[in-house]
């Protein structure tokens, strides 16, 4: 906001809320996610809400609405005087353009619209004394006023002035000066003075009562969330429980000085203090008043057949009837068992309710107890063998499982509230610590201790352990996790068997206590760590911060209303989702994301989000996420996303929150960011790429026309070298003749004087040699120099040459392996396609032995209608005989009457055969009707005969062209093997000359460095050479001239 000095609030009709703040010019808004601010007069006095986004305010003697972000003025010239003698007291909005205006004597109401002035009601009409405050309904169609003496009601019921009605309620004697409203529901809350006091006093519905009262100088009550009464005094909240003030810690913005109260709907309140704004509104938990004595656990929850709501605690039992709580104690030697949550209190068919309890006396110490409502008594239910009852569990035809016997005793009888039966007997100390019973869908009996679980089956057991459930992870709780899996509650981790394998859905949780699968498909788990919920395949955690009394969950259990109850180590609590349906927004800033990202695709993207009215603080928050319309992720706290490896161009980034109600942001935040290219993919670098191509293009070519031109070297070289090494021996035996004449000049010096002459001619032929000698020295020289250099480069050209070689040998050695594995493929093809030849062979056979039968078929069916036919003119001819032996018998019986008694005997014959006459005639006429049945059938066996035919012709005409195909696919990749093959041995042949180009250009890189090695060489026998000729030459001038005879 722009300054945490608040001194008014209210609230419009879409939800926001309006702070008006100290002297800074400004005023602030808040949507319930964000807070905008926006500026106004120094003299502007409270802001208004009041709906699409517009307000009302006071600005010395004029009314001004804020709307579409600016300010606008109505004056109110036509009140004139009232204005200065009678100052306004306060506005209430009234719909979107009117407002209702208050002042001492009057309630007045302005349309913006038209500018006009109505007057409502007056003090003296209205018989509550001077009016002192104004309070805008909450329904936002009326307003309450306080006065002296009493309060007024006003409601539209219609347009106009008179639509509106006013209804007045006198306080009663001896309260006066009431102000300070707060509407809740039904009820007013107002502060008066009574008897040199300050009072909280509630109407409701007419009928005022005193709520509270104190001596203080500033006092003030309303109804808050949970149905509780709130009381500030001064600077300091309390909440009014059974007469007691219960303090509110002052922390944070409640340190500061309060300025304002204001109230909304179910019990939120807002309160304005020197410090800023602090919200108070319903939790999605809520403890019942009530039952807030009991601040320990609750074992197990029940609801009887009456719909009553039963409770156990360790030594109380608790039952909601009628919206009211009642607390039974339990006997002196009686407890409920802490160790399971499995129906620990249960109602039994009978009305009673079934209790596992803990004795301090008699024996067994552990039992089953029986409560009467009715009664109000308690009776032992003892087992007939006068063993421990230890667990029960609930069956679902009403009876109930019972682990009887000692901790590590695992017989399961059954109990139907008043008799035990033997179930299921598994034994002694194989799961340790019996915590768990429970009978699945399908029958199954588990059992589950600290070490372990076991599954009773069609008389069979097995047992799983820690490999299955983790380890150390005992079971603490079974439940079932719908369409027929079993969950199984541990130590640490909540783990499910589906009827084939283990899977852990929730790790990291501290003993799990009860499992609860809802009639919405929703599963809830109380634990340690909190009361989970599997919602929309996602887990959501409530802890304390949602409301339950502790984080630390015991039982959870589902009412026939569908209503949720908690029960954790401080009590219990009711699950009310309707206070917070409001989803959460979530944001990726731009400021913390590039829209840009580099080269590579990794790109980290971070986001946040709110929850209206913070009823999920942001760091509580759920985020699921998705990239490019993808699979949204699973919901997590992680407010980072991390993609990898993402193509250049554009992506769209979505991002979702959810809170601790499960409710999901229908809109999710989108931010749209582009990967960059790599360099080597921008059009710069691939211009320079094509340019360079170009130019290696161009090198290349002028490096093959170099290779050539060094082949032409390398034979002029190998010729310098042939002409190198003849020089050299020419040199060598210069050198020798320099030798000897240097051996004559020796002796010529000793004989100087005998053969002067002699020695110059020697002199000057010697003069002359080595000048030669060092002319060819010097060319020696150049072409070692020469040399050298074109060895060096023919030695780099050859390694290159070989190193290529090397490489091209081992692609076309690859070339020449796959090839083989095609042709290898290929014959295969070729085997199966001859296969393929020989059963569509047989099956041409077959159709043509099918299209065989079917002609004999024809045939006989033919033979048979033939038959019918014949048959159907026999029994014409029978039924023609009948017909004549009838009328013969007749004409017998009448010829027998003629005769009187002497025919009797021959008309009881004759008679006889008219019957039998009669029957045959009968019969010949049913026989007729079942041979025309069995001609029509016949008929049609013809037809479909005939049209079986001629399909079985069409199918073996495709079978023959099945065939044809067959053979021309066979003969192809006859061909196409023989292909292969030649070209596999074409391969080979290549990688043979490869193999041996290679070899040669390691030889040819051999011998260039021997020849590199002999230019080396021969370069120093020339420098050697020449430094003996420069010291020849370096003889002293007079020597020189004396053997010249200078």
């Amino acid at each position: 906001m722009a300054e945490s000095y608040v001194k008014t609030i209210s609230k419009d009709a879409e939800g926001r809320v309006w702070f008006s703040l100290g002297v800074v010019g400004s005023f602030s808004v808040l949507d319930g996610y964000t807070v905008q601010s926006y500026p106004c007069s120094l003299t502007v006095a409270s802001i208004s809400g009041s709906a699409a986004g517009r307000a009302w305010a006071l600005d010395q003697n004029s009314l001004v609405s804020f709307e579409n972000g600016q300010w606008k003025t109505y004056p109110l010239d036509t009140l004139g005087d009232l204005l200065q003698n009678n100052p306004i007291r306060g506005i209430s909005p009234l719909g979107l353009e009117e407002v209702v205006l208050l002042f001492s004597d009057r309630i007045l109401l302005f349309n913006a619209r038209t500018g006009k002035v109505d007057s409502l009601a007056s003090s003296v009409g209205t018989g509550i004394g001077n009016y002192t405050g104004i309070l805008t309904r909450l329904d936002g169609n009326g307003f309450w006023v306080s006065g002296q003496q009493g309060v007024v009601s006003a409601s539209r019921v219609a347009e106009g002035t008179a639509g509106i009605r006013i209804a007045p309620f006198a306080a009663p004697a001896g309260l006066r000066n009431l102000t300070r409203m707060h509407e809740s529901n039904s009820e007013l809350f107002v502060t008066g003075q009574q008897n040199d006091q300050n009072v909280v006093v509630k109407l409701d519905r007419g009928r005022w009562e005193t709520v509270y009262g104190a001596a203080r100088r500033t006092i003030e009550g309303w109804r808050g969330p949970a149905n509780a009464i709130w009381i500030r005094q001064d600077d300091d909240l309390f909440i009014l429980r059974e007469g007691q003030l219960r303090p509110i810690e002052r922390q944070s913005v409640l340190s500061g000085g309060i300025l304002t109260v204001f109230t909304g709907h179910d019990g939120e309140f807002w309160v304005g203090t020197s410090q800023g704004a602090a919200h108070c509104s319903r939790s999605i938990w809520l403890a019942p008043p009530d039952l807030e004595r009991l601040d320990k656990a609750p074992f197990s929850i029940c609801e009887d057949a009456r719909g009553r709501l039963w409770v156990g605690f360790r030594d109380t039992l608790a039952v909601l009837e009628d919206g009211k709580w009642r607390l039974i104690p339990f006997p002196s030697d009686a407890a409920v068992r802490n160790t399971s949550s499995d129906s620990s209190v249960s109602p039994l068919p009978n009305g009673q309710i079934l209790l596992c309890m803990d004795f301090s006396t008699g024996s067994p110490r552990q039992g089953l107890l029986a409560y009467d409502p009715d009664s109000g008594t308690f009776s032992r239910v003892p087992h007939p063998e006068g063993l421990a009852v230890r667990i029960v569990r609930a069956r679902s035809d009403g009876t109930f499982l019972a682990q009887c016997g000692g901790g590590y005793t695992y017989r399961i009888d059954t109990f139907d509230g008043t008799t035990f039966r033997p179930y299921v007997n598994l034994g002694e100390n194989q799961l340790g610590d019996c915590r768990g019973l429970y009978e699945a869908e399908n029958g199954d009996v588990w059992v589950g201790g600290l070490e372990g679980l076991a599954r009773h089956r069609d008389g069979k057991t097995d047992v799983f352990g820690f490999k299955e459930l983790g380890e150390k992870n005992g079971v603490f709780c079974l439940g079932g996790g719908g369409a027929g899996r079993v969950w199984v509650g541990g130590r640490d981790r909540l783990v499910e068997f589906d009827g084939r394998s283990w899977n852990v859905l929730l790790d990291r949780v501290d003993r799990v206590r009860s499992i609860l699968t809802c009639k919405d498909g929703d599963v809830w788990v109380a634990s340690g760590t909190g009361l989970h919920r599997f919602h929309n395949r996602q887990w959501v955690t409530h802890t304390a911060e949602e409301g339950l009394p502790s984080s630390m969950a015991w039982e959870v259990f589902e009412d026939r209303d569908g209503r949720i109850w908690c029960g954790t180590t401080l009590g219990v609590a009711l699950y009310q989702p309707d206070a917070d349906r409001d989803a959460p927004e979530s944001f990726v800033p731009s400021d913390r994301n590039l829209r840009e990202t580099p080269p590579g695709g990794s790109v980290r993207l971070t986001f946040s989000g709110s929850d209206r009215w913070k009823q999920t603080r942001d760091p509580r928050l759920l985020f699921s996420y998705r990239l490019d319309e993808g699979e949204w992720s699973n919901f997590s706290p992680a407010t980072l996303a991390a993609f990898n490896r993402l193509p250049s161009g554009g992506h769209a980034f979505e991002v979702r929150a959810m809170d601790r109600n499960g409710n999901t942001g229908a809109h999710p935040a989108v931010f749209e960011f582009t990967v960059l290219s790599p360099w080597y993919f921008q059009k710069g670098f691939l211009l320079i790429t094509f340019v360079a191509g170009l130019v290696i293009y161009w090198q290349g070519r002028r490096a093959l026309r170099d290779y050539k031109e060094r082949g032409r070297m390398i034979e002029q070289l190998t010729s310098a070298n042939r002409e190198v090494q003849q020089r050299t021996s020419e040199l060598a035996s210069a050198n020798e003749n320099i030798r000897r004449e240097l051996t004559e000049r020796q002796k010529a010096e000793r004989l100087a004087r005998e053969g002067e002459s002699r020695i110059r001619d020697l002199y000057e032929q010697m003069a002359r040699s080595v000048a030669e000698l060092t002319q060819g020295v010097s060319e020696v020289a150049a072409m070692a120099t020469d040399l050298a250099e074109g060895s060096r480069h023919i030695s780099t050209a050859s390694h290159s040459l070989a190193a290529g070689s090397a490489e091209q040998a081992g692609a076309v050695e690859e070339i020449s392996s796959a090839l083989k594995v095609v042709a290898a493929g290929t014959q295969q093809t070729r085997r199966h396609a001859e296969e393929l030849g020989g059963l569509a062979d047989t099956a041409r056979q077959t159709t043509n032995a099918g299209v065989g039968r079917m002609e004999q078929l024809s045939s006989a069916v033919e033979k048979i209608k033939t038959s019918s036919d014949q048959t159907s003119q026999v029994i014409k001819a029978i039924r023609e005989i009948a017909f004549q032996t009838n009328l013969l018998s007749l004409n017998a019986a009448v010829e027998a009457a003629r005769a009187g008694e002497a025919g009797r005997g021959f008309a009881v014959v004759a008679e006889e055969v008219r019957s039998l006459a009669i029957r045959s005639a009968q019969a010949a006429r049913e026989s007729e009707a079942l041979i025309e049945q069995a001609q029509r059938h016949a008929d049609h066996g013809v037809q479909l005969n005939a049209q079986v035919g001629i399909g079985l012709q069409a199918i073996e005409k495709q079978v023959d062209t099945v065939s044809q195909v067959l053979k021309t696919v066979k003969a192809t990749l006859e061909d196409q093997s023989g292909q292969l093959e030649e070209v596999a041995h074409g391969m080979d042949q290549i990688n043979k000359v490869t193999q041996g180009a290679a070899g040669s250009a390691e030889e040819s890189a051999g011998a260039a460095a021997e020849i590199a090695q002999h230019a080396s060489r021969l370069q120093s026998l020339v420098q050697i050479l020449s430094s003996a000729l420069s010291d020849l030459n370096s003889l002293p001038g007079d020597r020189q001239k004396q053997l010249s005879g200078q």
